[in-house]
């Protein structure tokens, strides 16, 4: 049984710690080749690279649909938020309202 611990500390030991056949698994799920590593440290190294720019990817993920909500505005957003149920009124900025947005989905 396989246990992934995507976006998990980035610490060597850590990492170390996992079985050498999580590692590998962690690696292809992040898309990541690893039939040319051989010892579990390199294997480990590698995952800690792959998470790092999986984090990265996401988080400019992340910035992007924000600043795609953002631009809807305050009115738009707001419409959104009342198709789901969910209640502003305490809310008076752009930015609590994005906020709301992407917890209310």
């Amino acid at each position: 049984k396989a246990v992934f611990f995507l976006g998990a500390n980035d610490n060597i030991d850590d990492v170390n710690r996992l079985s050498t056949v999580d590692i590998k698994l962690e690696l292809q799920t992040l898309g990541v080749d690893h039939r040319d590593i051989f010892e579990k440290n390199d294997l480990a190294r590698r995952l800690i690279e792959a998470r790092k720019a999986n984090n990265q990817r996401e988080n400019s993920d992340f910035q992007e649909k924000y600043s795609q909500v953002k631009s809807l505005g305050e009115a738009t957003i707001k419409k959104i938020l009342k198709k789901r149920g969910v209640s502003f009124s305490k809310l008076c900025d752009l930015e609590e309202l994005v906020a709301l947005y992407f917890t209310s989905s």
